[in-house]
């Protein structure tokens, strides 16, 4: 034997069979009580209220429901629930429903993801008794309600609610949601019904994925994972050098963002690109948050754990590394081939500087460079002239030079003056002491010594193995001391030797010896004692200042590289000026 499962079905309101036989059916409540219970699929407790999905269908499975509405119902704490069919609804429960004597079947869901529609439950005799208020209506209908429809079809008709029935309508309703969530937007569930769509309204903004949208388009999603929220994609076909993208603006300020076709002139192709307008005053990318961390970060490579290049919120920038220490850090960390550099200067401008450096701090021991290597073949600053013209500097500065330690050159050494300095012997806390350097027109070496003859008053001064190599152009000098005798070279150099004689027998004499070089290198660059100065130097100094005329006629000056005498911004708007690339 078959058992149905039934649900409590009670008509609200006064008892129907108490109610007077001439009583107009207007007054009896089209109302149905329900009575159940809900425990969530997955085991986690219902909500104090829950969205129930309420459905009558002609059959216990399958088949579309005749009729549907959505409620809200306050559960107990044991899952209770009581529903009001029809509560939702100015006329309540359509009677057409009950018109014939086929059961009728109640679905209930709830709105919640993961549940399904609960087992149908077969409806009682109560429902039926609404055919009481019907005797005065043909198939649950006013006569009114049988009017001629629009369509041109004259079998259709149109009902009370004016919802159109077919012929096959008039035994069987056909179905309609009539109720919904406030400010949800309405979506067709099915060919027939109307249900809450994941958009809502709230004023002048629409949500997606949110009941209360915080801007015009707000869009939302739970979704923890990887979440598209938006796709623009455009399918045109019909070229290659197309473009798709949007553009955001407000009064005189436009931003494009544009995807470009294979096709695009030059290296638009196959690229994203972000474009403020013109018209437009700047195009701001940035991030709005001031605590550590909150960085902007750019990356190739999918390298998003290690991007190439960082813009901390301290202001400080780095590339090759996601921590800069510095205003501009630049780390190559072994990407560039070996013999690369971490960071290069370029320019390809007559007059131009591939790197500058400037530093606008008018107190302190603040530079405009600093280099420093830990490499102990490597050194600080390698500069390189690869002209192979003109005055061929590798290195030229403006003003003093201190080197803080040795000083090798392999070349000539040209100066106005030069001496030593050094802390004065006396008192080296609080002086010091300079000796100018003895000047020739020569490229000439000196060589001094001591020496006493023997008792034939002769006595032979050797010199390096290598004086008569190095020198020519021999010259010499003697000094006796102590006593009055005469001293004189007896013998010239002659294997890096002389004899030097005196009147008498164990004279000290002081001697000094001069050649001129003559090695490779001295006889290649021989200094030229007097010369022309050239067409572009005619008229200028060395030291103008010491003849009386302006610092414009020194022979060195150069005013695209002069210090900068105001600002760092007077010094990009005129020595480093961007220039438009070629």
């Amino acid at each position: 034997m078959k058992f149905n499962r039934l649900l409590l079905l009670t008509v609200s309101l006064a008892p129907l069979f108490a109610q007077q036989a001439a009583q107009t059916s207007t007054s009896v409540p089209r109302l149905l009580r329900v009575n159940g219970s809900f425990h969530p699929a997955n085991g986690s407790p219902a909500g104090a209220t829950e969205s129930v999905t309420l459905s009558i269908y002609r059959d216990e499975q399958g088949g579309t429901p005749l009729w549907q509405e959505i409620q809200n119902v306050a559960i107990d704490s044991e899952g209770h629930y009581t529903a009001l069919l029809g509560s939702t609804l100015n006329d309540g429960v359509p009677v057409v429903l009950f018109n014939s004597s086929e059961p009728r079947w109640l679905g209930v869901r709830f709105n919640r993801p993961g549940e399904q529609e609960q087992p149908r439950t077969q409806m009682a005799s109560v429902p039926y008794a609404l055919k009481a208020s019907d005797a005065e209506t043909l198939g649950g209908l006013p006569a009114s309600a049988y009017l001629r429809s629009p369509s041109s079809d004259p079998g259709y008709l149109i009902n009370a609610i004016g919802t159109a029935l077919t012929p096959a309508d008039k035994t069987e309703p056909r179905p309609q949601t009539a109720s919904g969530t406030t400010n949800c937007i309405a979506v067709f569930t099915d060919s027939t019904d109307l249900g809450c769509s994941p958009m809502y309204q709230s004023g002048g903004s629409v949500g997606l994925g949110t009941t209360a949208p915080g801007a015009e388009l707000d869009v939302q999603t739970p979704n923890s994972g990887y979440v598209d929220l938006l796709n623009l994609k455009s399918n045109y076909t019909g070229g290659a050098t197309g473009a798709a993208g949007m553009t955001l603006a407000h009064k005189n300020s436009t931003m494009l963002m544009r995807a470009y076709a294979p096709g695009a002139p030059s290296n638009l192709a196959n690229s994203i690109g972000w474009f403020a307008l013109s018209g437009s005053n700047k195009l701001l990318i940035g991030h709005a948050g001031t605590a550590t961390g909150n960085d902007l970060a750019f990356f190739t490579n999918n390298q998003y754990a290690n991007p190439q290049i960082v813009l901390t919120n301290t202001g400080n920038v780095g590339v090759g590394t996601s921590a800069p220490f510095y205003s501009m850090e630049v780390d190559d960390n072994g990407n560039t081939v070996p013999g690369g550099v971490g960071l290069a200067g370029i320019s390809s401008y007559a007059g131009d500087s591939g790197v500058f450096g400037f530093s606008e701090a008018s107190s302190g021991a603040s530079n405009g460079g600093t280099f420093y290597t830990d490499s102990p073949a490597g050194t600080g600053i390698l500069a390189e002239n690869l002209s192979g013209g003109g005055n061929n500097y590798a290195g030229y500065f403006f003003g003093n030079v201190e080197v803080v330690g040795s000083l090798t050159v392999t070349g000539s050494v040209g100066k106005g003056s030069g001496s030593f300095k050094i802390d004065h012997p006396l008192d080296p806390a609080n002086k010091y002491l300079s000796h100018s350097f003895v000047e020739s027109p020569d490229m000439m070496n000196v060589y001094n010594g001591n020496v006493t003859t023997n008792q034939h008053g002769l006595a032979v001064v050797t010199l390096p193995d290598y004086f008569e190599v190095l020198n020519r152009d021999f010259r010499y000098q003697l000094t006796v001391i102590g006593q009055f005798s005469q001293a004189i070279v007896a013998k010239e150099i002659s294997r890096n030797r002389f004899t030097i004689k005196t009147s008498r027998p164990g004279v000290k004499v002081s001697w000094q010896v001069t050649g001129i070089r003559q090695d490779a290198y001295a006889n290649a660059h021989r200094v030229a004692v007097e010369e022309a100065k050239g067409p572009e130097e005619q008229g200028k100094y060395l030291h103008p200042e010491l003849f009386g005329v302006s610092e414009e006629q020194a022979i060195r000056y150069k005013r695209s590289v002069q210090p900068p005498t105001t600002t760092k911004n007077d010094v990009t708007a005129s020595a480093v000026q961007p220039r438009t690339p070629r």
